[in-house]
Protein backbone atom coordinates (compact mmCIF):
# COMPACT_ATOMS: atom_id res chain seq x y z
CA UNK A 1 0.00 0.00 0.00
CA UNK A 2 2.64 2.11 0.93
CA UNK A 3 4.81 2.14 -2.62
CA UNK A 4 1.26 2.29 -4.29
CA UNK A 5 0.75 5.51 -2.84
CA UNK A 6 4.46 6.89 -2.74
CA UNK A 7 4.36 7.09 1.23
CA UNK A 8 6.91 6.20 3.77
CA UNK A 9 4.24 6.21 6.88
CA UNK A 10 0.69 4.51 6.96
CA UNK A 11 -1.97 5.35 9.57
CA UNK A 12 -4.60 2.44 9.94
CA UNK A 13 -7.28 1.59 12.02
CA UNK A 14 -10.72 0.59 13.25
CA UNK A 15 -14.29 1.34 13.96
CA UNK A 16 -16.49 -0.70 16.26
CA UNK A 17 -19.42 -0.16 17.76
CA UNK A 18 -21.53 -1.59 20.71
CA UNK A 19 -24.81 -0.21 21.62
CA UNK A 20 -23.85 2.97 22.63
CA UNK A 21 -20.30 2.56 22.95
CA UNK A 22 -17.54 3.16 19.91
CA UNK A 23 -14.14 2.35 20.01
CA UNK A 24 -11.79 3.27 17.35
CA UNK A 25 -8.01 2.25 17.13
CA UNK A 26 -5.26 3.74 15.33
CA UNK A 27 -1.76 2.88 14.31
CA UNK A 28 1.37 4.27 12.57
CA UNK A 29 3.54 2.36 11.13
CA UNK A 30 6.51 2.68 9.14
CA UNK A 31 6.06 0.96 5.60
CA UNK A 32 9.37 0.51 4.89
CA UNK A 33 10.75 -1.30 8.29
CA UNK A 34 7.44 -2.70 9.03
CA UNK A 35 7.39 -1.52 12.45
CA UNK A 36 4.50 0.25 14.57
CA UNK A 37 6.05 3.86 16.01
CA UNK A 38 2.57 4.49 17.65
CA UNK A 39 -0.72 3.26 18.44
CA UNK A 40 -3.68 4.63 20.52
CA UNK A 41 -7.13 3.54 21.40
CA UNK A 42 -10.48 6.04 21.86
CA UNK A 43 -13.49 5.00 23.62
CA UNK A 44 -16.78 7.66 24.04
CA UNK A 45 -20.44 7.37 22.95
CA UNK A 46 -22.24 7.36 19.76
CA UNK A 47 -24.41 10.53 20.75
CA UNK A 48 -21.22 12.64 20.60
CA UNK A 49 -19.60 11.04 17.53
CA UNK A 50 -19.37 14.48 16.06
CA UNK A 51 -17.47 16.36 19.16
CA UNK A 52 -15.42 12.64 19.34
CA UNK A 53 -14.59 13.02 15.60
CA UNK A 54 -12.83 16.44 16.57
CA UNK A 55 -10.98 14.96 19.63
CA UNK A 56 -9.91 12.27 17.49
CA UNK A 57 -8.57 14.36 14.88
CA UNK A 58 -6.36 16.47 17.57
CA UNK A 59 -5.32 13.39 18.74
CA UNK A 60 -3.64 11.94 16.08
CA UNK A 61 -2.57 14.78 14.55
CA UNK A 62 -0.83 15.68 17.27
CA UNK A 63 0.86 12.31 17.91
CA UNK A 64 1.93 12.45 14.54
CA UNK A 65 3.43 15.75 14.50
CA UNK A 66 5.07 14.39 18.04
CA UNK A 67 6.92 11.29 16.59
CA UNK A 68 7.37 12.13 13.20
CA UNK A 69 7.83 16.05 13.34
CA UNK A 70 7.88 19.31 15.66
CA UNK A 71 8.08 16.99 18.30
CA UNK A 72 8.00 18.76 21.98
CA UNK A 73 6.81 21.54 20.16
CA UNK A 74 3.96 19.90 18.98
CA UNK A 75 3.44 19.00 22.38
CA UNK A 76 3.07 22.46 23.76
CA UNK A 77 0.59 23.69 20.39
CA UNK A 78 -1.95 21.02 21.05
CA UNK A 79 -2.30 22.04 24.71
CA UNK A 80 -3.12 25.27 23.64
CA UNK A 81 -5.93 23.76 21.65
CA UNK A 82 -7.37 21.24 23.79
CA UNK A 83 -10.94 23.13 24.59
CA UNK A 84 -11.08 23.47 21.10
CA UNK A 85 -9.89 20.50 18.92
CA UNK A 86 -12.30 21.17 16.22
CA UNK A 87 -9.64 24.32 15.24
CA UNK A 88 -6.41 22.53 15.37
CA UNK A 89 -6.37 21.06 12.41
CA UNK A 90 -6.90 23.91 10.65
CA UNK A 91 -4.11 25.80 12.50
CA UNK A 92 -2.24 22.43 11.85
CA UNK A 93 -3.22 23.08 8.00
CA UNK A 94 -1.87 26.80 8.37
CA UNK A 95 1.45 25.27 9.23
CA UNK A 96 1.76 23.73 6.50
CA UNK A 97 1.18 26.18 4.31
CA UNK A 98 3.48 28.51 6.01
CA UNK A 99 6.02 26.21 5.30
CA UNK A 100 6.36 26.09 1.53
CA UNK A 101 8.00 29.57 1.91
CA UNK A 102 6.55 31.01 -1.41
CA UNK A 103 4.03 34.82 -1.05
CA UNK A 104 1.05 32.71 -1.91
CA UNK A 105 1.17 30.51 0.55
CA UNK A 106 2.39 32.97 3.13
CA UNK A 107 -0.96 34.83 2.90
CA UNK A 108 -2.93 31.67 3.10
CA UNK A 109 -1.96 30.63 6.50
CA UNK A 110 -2.23 34.44 7.73
CA UNK A 111 -5.28 34.25 6.52
CA UNK A 112 -6.36 30.80 8.22
CA UNK A 113 -4.66 31.64 11.78
CA UNK A 114 -6.63 35.19 11.54
CA UNK A 115 -10.05 33.05 10.84
CA UNK A 116 -9.08 30.87 13.79
CA UNK A 117 -7.85 33.81 16.33
CA UNK A 118 -11.38 34.76 15.46
CA UNK A 119 -12.99 31.82 16.46
CA UNK A 120 -10.90 31.69 19.91
CA UNK A 121 -11.48 33.42 22.85
CA UNK A 122 -9.43 36.28 23.42
CA UNK A 123 -7.25 34.65 26.19
CA UNK A 124 -6.58 31.52 24.08
CA UNK A 125 -5.12 33.81 21.18
CA UNK A 126 -1.38 34.24 21.94
CA UNK A 127 0.19 30.81 19.93
CA UNK A 128 -2.23 32.15 17.43
CA UNK A 129 -1.16 35.91 17.21
CA UNK A 130 2.82 35.31 17.23
CA UNK A 131 2.16 32.95 14.30
CA UNK A 132 0.36 35.27 12.17
CA UNK A 133 3.27 37.84 13.40
CA UNK A 134 5.99 35.18 11.94
CA UNK A 135 4.26 35.45 8.13
CA UNK A 136 4.64 39.35 8.25
CA UNK A 137 8.76 38.94 9.50
CA UNK A 138 8.89 36.48 6.73
CA UNK A 139 7.83 38.67 4.09
CA UNK A 140 10.85 40.66 5.19
CA UNK A 141 13.33 38.36 5.25
CA UNK A 142 11.88 36.94 1.47
CA UNK A 143 11.44 40.54 0.29
CA UNK A 144 7.84 40.03 -0.17
CA UNK A 145 7.09 43.25 1.56
CA UNK A 146 6.11 46.49 0.07
CA UNK A 147 7.28 48.45 3.46
CA UNK A 148 9.21 46.38 5.54
CA UNK A 149 8.91 49.69 8.32
CA UNK A 150 5.00 48.94 8.07
CA UNK A 151 5.59 44.96 8.23
CA UNK A 152 8.01 45.19 11.06
CA UNK A 153 5.78 47.42 13.45
CA UNK A 154 2.45 44.65 12.38
CA UNK A 155 5.01 41.91 13.35
CA UNK A 156 5.87 43.91 16.67
CA UNK A 157 2.07 45.20 18.10
CA UNK A 158 1.58 40.97 17.48
CA UNK A 159 4.83 40.11 20.04
CA UNK A 160 3.19 42.33 22.67
CA UNK A 161 0.09 41.05 22.13
CA UNK A 162 1.06 37.56 22.76
CA UNK A 163 3.71 38.48 25.54
CA UNK A 164 0.21 40.27 27.38
CA UNK A 165 -1.55 37.42 27.01
CA UNK A 166 1.12 35.13 28.28
CA UNK A 167 4.59 35.93 29.20
CA UNK A 168 5.47 32.77 29.20
CA UNK A 169 5.13 32.07 25.42
CA UNK A 170 8.11 30.98 23.79
CA UNK A 171 7.49 31.57 20.35
CA UNK A 172 6.71 35.52 21.63
CA UNK A 173 10.35 35.85 22.35
CA UNK A 174 11.31 34.00 19.34
CA UNK A 175 9.45 36.62 17.36
CA UNK A 176 11.12 39.82 19.58
CA UNK A 177 14.44 38.24 18.59
CA UNK A 178 13.49 38.50 15.04
CA UNK A 179 12.36 42.15 15.44
CA UNK A 180 15.65 42.79 16.69
CA UNK A 181 17.84 41.13 14.43
CA UNK A 182 15.94 43.37 11.59
CA UNK A 183 16.90 46.43 13.89
CA UNK A 184 20.61 45.09 13.48
CA UNK A 185 20.66 45.11 17.46
CA UNK A 186 22.52 41.71 17.64
CA UNK A 187 22.77 41.07 21.56
CA UNK A 188 18.95 42.15 22.44
CA UNK A 189 18.20 39.29 19.27
CA UNK A 190 20.47 36.73 20.88
CA UNK A 191 19.49 37.31 24.48
CA UNK A 192 15.65 36.92 23.10
CA UNK A 193 16.29 33.88 20.95
CA UNK A 194 17.86 32.35 23.92
CA UNK A 195 15.14 33.07 26.20
CA UNK A 196 13.15 31.57 23.71
CA UNK A 197 15.25 28.59 23.66
CA UNK A 198 14.74 28.19 27.75
CA UNK A 199 11.24 28.50 27.82
CA UNK A 200 11.26 25.40 25.28
CA UNK A 201 13.95 23.60 25.41
CA UNK A 202 13.13 20.90 22.94
CA UNK A 203 10.96 23.23 20.19
CA UNK A 204 13.14 22.20 16.95
CA UNK A 205 11.60 25.34 15.14
CA UNK A 206 12.75 27.72 18.27
CA UNK A 207 16.28 26.29 18.01
CA UNK A 208 15.89 27.01 14.28
CA UNK A 209 15.23 30.45 14.41
CA UNK A 210 17.77 31.54 17.69
CA UNK A 211 20.31 29.33 15.30
CA UNK A 212 19.45 31.70 12.11
CA UNK A 213 19.92 34.43 14.45
CA UNK A 214 23.17 33.43 15.29
CA UNK A 215 24.33 33.20 11.91
CA UNK A 216 23.30 36.95 10.92
CA UNK A 217 25.07 37.93 14.34
CA UNK A 218 28.47 36.00 12.83
CA UNK A 219 28.43 33.70 15.57
CA UNK A 220 28.78 30.37 13.07
CA UNK A 221 29.82 27.77 15.14
CA UNK A 222 26.49 28.24 17.28
CA UNK A 223 24.33 28.63 14.72
CA UNK A 224 25.68 25.33 13.14
CA UNK A 225 24.69 23.47 16.52
CA UNK A 226 21.49 24.65 16.69
CA UNK A 227 20.69 24.26 13.77
CA UNK A 228 22.13 20.44 13.47
CA UNK A 229 19.96 19.93 17.18
CA UNK A 230 16.93 21.17 15.10
CA UNK A 231 16.97 19.20 12.84
CA UNK A 232 17.64 16.22 15.26
CA UNK A 233 14.35 16.93 16.82
CA UNK A 234 12.57 17.57 13.55
CA UNK A 235 14.14 14.77 11.08
CA UNK A 236 11.50 16.39 8.78
CA UNK A 237 12.22 19.99 8.76
CA UNK A 238 11.29 22.56 6.51
CA UNK A 239 13.93 23.00 3.35
CA UNK A 240 14.67 26.71 4.86
CA UNK A 241 16.34 25.17 7.87
CA UNK A 242 18.60 23.20 6.06
CA UNK A 243 19.17 26.08 3.83
CA UNK A 244 20.35 27.84 6.76
CA UNK A 245 22.50 25.17 7.73
CA UNK A 246 24.76 24.85 4.59
CA UNK A 247 24.78 28.69 4.67
CA UNK A 248 26.43 28.53 7.73
CA UNK A 249 28.60 25.81 7.39
CA UNK A 250 30.12 27.87 3.98
CA UNK A 251 30.20 30.74 6.55
CA UNK A 252 32.35 28.50 8.33
CA UNK A 253 34.45 27.10 5.78
CA UNK A 254 32.69 24.20 5.22
CA UNK A 255 32.31 23.92 2.08
CA UNK A 256 32.01 20.48 0.90
CA UNK A 257 29.15 20.37 3.82
CA UNK A 258 27.41 23.26 2.73
CA UNK A 259 27.49 22.35 -0.99
CA UNK A 260 25.97 18.80 0.10
CA UNK A 261 23.64 20.53 2.76
CA UNK A 262 22.60 22.68 0.43
CA UNK A 263 21.57 20.08 -2.53
CA UNK A 264 19.69 18.56 0.06
CA UNK A 265 17.67 21.82 0.08
CA UNK A 266 17.28 22.27 -3.47
CA UNK A 267 15.55 18.95 -3.75
CA UNK A 268 12.93 20.29 -1.41
CA UNK A 269 12.67 23.80 -3.19
CA UNK A 270 14.42 24.13 -6.21
CA UNK A 271 12.76 27.74 -7.16
CA UNK A 272 13.88 29.13 -3.79
CA UNK A 273 16.20 32.54 -4.03
CA UNK A 274 18.03 31.48 -0.84
CA UNK A 275 19.14 28.06 -2.15
CA UNK A 276 20.29 29.42 -5.12
CA UNK A 277 22.43 32.55 -3.72
CA UNK A 278 23.39 29.81 -1.46
CA UNK A 279 24.23 27.55 -3.80
CA UNK A 280 26.18 30.20 -5.86
CA UNK A 281 28.28 31.57 -3.29
CA UNK A 282 29.35 27.99 -1.90
CA UNK A 283 30.75 26.73 -5.15
CA UNK A 284 32.69 30.43 -5.32
CA UNK A 285 34.20 30.10 -1.93
CA UNK A 286 34.75 26.20 -3.20
CA UNK A 287 36.70 27.43 -5.80
CA UNK A 288 34.23 25.42 -8.09
CA UNK A 289 33.92 28.31 -10.59
CA UNK A 290 32.12 26.57 -13.52
CA UNK A 291 29.36 25.32 -11.29
CA UNK A 292 28.83 28.63 -9.56
CA UNK A 293 28.71 30.14 -12.88
CA UNK A 294 26.25 27.62 -13.88
CA UNK A 295 23.83 28.15 -11.01
CA UNK A 296 24.25 31.57 -11.08
CA UNK A 297 22.81 31.48 -14.79
CA UNK A 298 19.84 29.71 -13.25
CA UNK A 299 19.51 31.99 -10.35
CA UNK A 300 18.63 34.88 -12.76
CA UNK A 301 16.29 32.81 -15.02
CA UNK A 302 14.30 32.26 -11.46
CA UNK A 303 15.06 36.13 -10.65
CA UNK A 304 15.40 37.79 -13.54
CA UNK A 305 15.60 41.49 -11.45
CA UNK A 306 18.06 39.81 -8.93
CA UNK A 307 21.35 42.36 -8.13
CA UNK A 308 24.12 43.23 -5.90
CA UNK A 309 21.90 46.14 -5.14
CA UNK A 310 18.72 44.24 -3.78
CA UNK A 311 20.79 41.87 -1.89
CA UNK A 312 19.54 42.77 1.58
CA UNK A 313 21.76 41.59 4.28
CA UNK A 314 21.67 41.35 7.90
CA UNK A 315 24.77 40.40 8.64
CA UNK A 316 26.68 41.72 11.54
CA UNK A 317 30.21 42.32 10.35
CA UNK A 318 30.52 43.73 7.30
CA UNK A 319 32.98 42.02 5.89
CA UNK A 320 30.78 38.54 5.45
CA UNK A 321 28.42 40.95 3.15
CA UNK A 322 31.36 41.72 1.24
CA UNK A 323 32.58 38.25 0.80
CA UNK A 324 29.07 37.40 -0.71
CA UNK A 325 29.18 40.74 -3.02
CA UNK A 326 32.15 39.36 -4.63
CA UNK A 327 31.29 36.14 -5.10
CA UNK A 328 28.04 37.34 -7.05
CA UNK A 329 30.26 39.51 -8.37
CA UNK A 330 32.75 36.88 -9.91
CA UNK A 331 29.65 34.91 -11.62
CA UNK A 332 28.07 37.97 -12.97
CA UNK A 333 25.52 38.96 -11.01
CA UNK A 334 24.72 42.53 -12.20
CA UNK A 335 25.34 45.59 -9.56
CA UNK A 336 21.62 46.57 -10.49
Amino acid sequence: MAEDLGVRYVLEGSFRKSGEKVRITAQLIDATKGHHIWAERYEGEIKDIFNFQDLITYKIVTSLGVELAEGDQMRIWSKRFQNHPELFLSFYQAWGHFNKRTPENNHKARKIWKEVAMKLPKNDRSLIYSCIAVTYLTEIFAGWSTSSEKTLEKAHELAIKTLVLDKSNPEAYGIMAWIYLFKRDYDKAIEMGKHSVILCPNCADLIAYYGIVQNYACRFDEAISLLEKAIRLNPMPPFNIIAYLGVSYYHAGRYDDAIETLKKALKLNSRNLLINMGMTVAYVLSGRESEAKERAKILLNLYPKFSIQQFNSFYKDPEVTKRIISAFRKVGIPET
